[in-house]
């Protein structure tokens, strides 16, 4: 099954994330109190200056992460625990805060949970000018951060909040190592990256079955896959690649999908609801002229395969 990584964007997109958070804070590491109602919420989480990103397996919230821009006027979580401030180098424009990464143990291991997080991430953070992310985080994820970019700032200190060890982190998004920079490069090939929906299938993986109702269309930003119209994927008509779309033809004409979508390889794609789609392509005469060189190719390649 895949991994889908978006933005909380309604309450019950937050409250499953909140509901993770204790969990694994709470429930199974004890380094939060208990909370009657399941849940851990603190005052960031009410600010415009926060977005929550998550991943979802299925139904099921699997992982989260939080992102603060600094704001002059409240600050940023970071600021209770540490001072960051001789530790930021380079030319420092915004100043975001990353925290409440949290994994669910039943999917822990799954590289593409915490990089599908931090990519996502990194590419809503460049959108918004960031320069730096500092972060507090467990000194047991400090050989994993420093692999996807992040450096110390400084040894391990104790939080007087929680009573916890944490070891201050900085990431400087002008130095990130070379396949967070060649992800974020990779979403300039469409005009429809407004959505931050991304979603993961491994090789082998059925993206979209056919005869089922569609509700999203599909932008291949990494990976390729196959269009398969016969029984138990046989028969395939098309291999599709970086920089193209399917999944759109059940959205323009209302149909079911038409065929079976399978992963040739890992693959990462663009996630685009019915709506979002629709409204790209109406909005836009770049994107709908996109659209319609896409299904032209396509019909190509299916009659000279």
């Amino acid at each position: 099954m895949g991994i889908r990584t978006k933005i909380a964007e309604n309450n019950i997109e937050l409250d499953a994330c909140y509901k993770l958070r204790h969990k694994v804070f709470a429930e199974l590491e004890g380094s939060y109190a208990i909370q009657a109602d399941g849940r851990i919420i603190d005052r960031f989480d009410a600010f415009t200056n926060s977005v929550t990103f998550f991943a979802a397996e299925g139904e099921r919230v699997v992982g989260t992460i939080r992102l603060t821009l600094q704001d002059n006027c409240v600050g940023i979580p970071a600021d209770d625990f540490f001072d960051f401030t001789p530790y930021l180098q380079g030319e420092i424009g915004t100043l975001a805060n990353v925290g409440q990464l949290v994994v669910d143990p039943d999917s822990r291991g799954q590289l593409r949970i915490t990089n599908g997080l931090f990519m996502l991430m990194y590419y809503w953070a460049n959108d918004k000018n960031v320069t730096h992310v500092v972060a507090p985080f467990n000194p047991a994820l400090t050989k994993s951060m420093q692999r996807i970019g992040f450096s110390k700032a400084g040894e391990v200190v104790t939080s007087h909040h929680h009573n916890l060890a944490i070891q201050p982190m900085v990431l400087n998004l002008h130095e990130i190592r070379e396949s967070f920079i060649n992800f974020v490069a990779q979403q300039d090939i469409f005009n429809f990256m407004e959505p931050y929906c991304r979603e993961y299938f491994r090789a082998g993986e059925v993206i979209i079955h056919k005869g089922d109702m569609g509700e999203d269309a599909y932008f291949i930003v990494d990976g390729s896959v196959s269009v398969c119209l016969g029984h138990k994927q046989q028969n395939q008509v098309v291999e599709l690649e970086r920089g193209e779309v399917f999944g759109e033809l059940a959205l323009l004409v209302d149909v079911p999908r038409t065929a079976d979508i399978v992963a040739i390889s890992d693959v990462a794609l663009v996630v685009l609801s019915r709506t979002q789609f629709l409204s790209c392509v109406k909005n836009n005469p770049e994107n709908a002229h996109f659209i319609l060189q896409t299904l032209g190719k396509r019909l190509a390649k299916a009659m000279n395969p």
